[in-house]
């Protein structure tokens, strides 16, 4: 019987795994730009684009449907094009390691029920450590679950995973990450509505970089079949020992 649960343990884990992929770009074609490069809060950002499909999801990945305003705001989308969606996904080019991540974003409690809008850490490099991914992610999975969790991967351990319902309002969502902790918070008109501290499980620093995602749960397109977009007003990071 141990064998057995053991068996299924790692059978869950790799199907939340398999549905993420290095997060860059496919390679580029003979004659083919260079991956689009966007300035964000201060921060370069890659913009991830696929030729087919790729996790999370799998779902299509465009450049076209991450753009910045002239307020300086990330708008991540997913666009319709033809019978298919195309997704966004962006990745920080620095690395930033032990600190505060902070993300303000205009209200998203009404996110279409099959999107997924992510803020998190994913290392392409260390996949013995689940890729030091932990997770702020706004979605109802395509059912009726609380809209919002907090997550250290593998997902599929019981202590790894809190949800919590996001009320509509302009949200900020944050975690911060100290040897062996990862204290997650989320905040709606400048008043906590969940925190939750990690004691376990909680990655050490490697090569991760920030990223941001808007995508579609198992592909499955919006509800209403409407363009779905999420803007992201600033991300804020701030070291150790600039913390304020």
């Amino acid at each position: 019987m141990k064998w057995l649960i053991a068996i299924c343990f790692m059978f869950l884990c790799a199907a939340r795994l398999g549905s993420q992929d290095t997060g860059e770009r496919s390679p580029p074609l003979p004659g083919e730009s260079a991956p689009r490069v966007i300035k964000f809060s201060g921060y370069e950002w890659q913009v991830k684009t696929s030729r087919g499909n790729v996790g999370p999801g799998p779902n299509l990945f465009g450049s076209e449907s991450v753009k910045v305003d002239p307020q300086g705001y990330l708008h991540l989308a997913i666009l319709p094009s033809g019978r298919r969606w195309i997704c966004s996904e962006v990745i920080s080019k620095r690395s930033f390691g032990f600190g505060e991540y902070r993300f303000v974003i205009r209200d998203i409690a009404k996110l279409d029920g099959n999107a997924v809008f992510g803020m998190f850490l994913w290392d392409t490099t260390a996949s013995q450590q689940h890729f030091r991914e932990v997770d702020i992610e706004i979605s109802r999975w395509g059912e009726t679950k609380p809209n919002a969790q907090f997550v250290i991967q593998p997902y599929v351990r019981p202590e790894n995973l809190v949800r919590f319902e996001l009320p509509s309002g302009r949200a900020e969502l944050s975690f911060k990450w100290t040897p062996g902790r990862l204290l997650c918070r989320a905040r709606v008109g400048g008043k906590l509505v969940r925190e939750y501290l990690f004691t376990k499980g909680v990655p050490e620093p490697g090569q991760e970089n920030a990223r941001l995602n808007n995508w579609l749960f198992r592909a499955a397109p919006p509800s209403d079949g409407k363009t779905v977009e999420v803007i992201v007003e600033s991300f804020k990071f701030l070291p150790l020992n600039k913390r304020r």
